[in-house]
């Protein structure tokens, strides 16, 4: 400003949204919509659009992650959903170190995942050469749990298209994947037809934005009939676990 000069930067990037007075947005050489950032200043801006009503769906989410606004949708969402992956599989990483691989679960939830080795050479190449330098077996573990949250993250978008497409399309589907890729997860053994039965309907229920993170919780650690009677800690993982798809998911 005081030099009285306009920067344009093209960027794929949406972490660089939040430092432009405008953004537009674009597609096949087209703009597609803009919106202004009146809140920018030297340090740091917050894209913000006209004054909106929270969805459903975003009011739950911002009950468990409460550093989520909604003023985060579509593109401003993906830092977001990467740090909650990132957080979810790391422990004891420098805050550089996490930064780093944020970077590449950006990447992986815009791009999805073409090479199921890419994330493990990520992690395991050198420090000099890019990547992280962690030990093979870490590197192995790590990027195994960041491709399966990847993979089904984009497996509900896939399937959430394919509702919107076709309102015939039985959603029962996917809340049995949802239940399968989750018990063989966390290793849940459940055999009794009863608590299959609950667990399904949780599911769906939160899927639908009728209950939230909590009640997915309760209904999964009551014990019969109540609930699924899995054990507290295998509930708290589920609920956790379902929570960080659906943020996923979300647009």
């Amino acid at each position: 400003e005081n030099q009285k000069k306009t920067i344009i930067l093209v960027t794929h990037n949406p972490a660089h949204l939040s430092f432009a007075h405008r953004v537009f947005y674009m597609k096949d050489g087209r703009i597609t919509e803009t919106k202004v950032n009146k809140a920018v200043n030297r340090e740091v801006g917050r894209l913000i659009s006209e004054p909106m009503a929270v969805s459903k769906d975003m009011e739950l989410l911002i009950r468990t992650y409460t550093n989520l606004s909604s003023d985060q949708v579509g593109n401003l969402l993906i830092p977001f959903k990467a740090k909650q992956i990132v957080s979810e599989v790391l422990i004891g990483m420098t805050s550089e170190d996490v930064g780093k691989i944020e970077k590449k679960v950006i990447d992986l939830l815009i791009r999805g995942i073409n090479d199921d080795d890419d994330t493990f050479k990520f992690l395991d190449i050198d420090d000099e050469a890019g990547g992280m330098g962690m030990d093979r077996r870490t590197a192995r573990k790590l990027a195994d749990k960041i491709k399966d949250i990847i993979k089904e993250i984009k497996s509900l978008e896939e399937e959430e298209e394919k509702l919107k497409n076709n309102s015939l399309i039985n959603t029962g589907k996917e809340t049995m994947e949802i239940r399968h890729y989750l018990l063989d997860l966390y290793k849940a053994k459940v055999t009794d037809l009863a608590a299959l039965a609950i667990i399904d309907q949780t599911i769906d229920d939160r899927m639908s934005n009728r209950i939230d993170k909590a009640t997915v919780q309760k209904k999964l650690d009551l014990s019969l009939p109540e609930g699924a009677g899995l054990n507290k800690k295998t509930a708290k993982k589920i609920a956790q676990r379902l929570e960080l798809l659906i943020l996923g998911k979300f647009k």
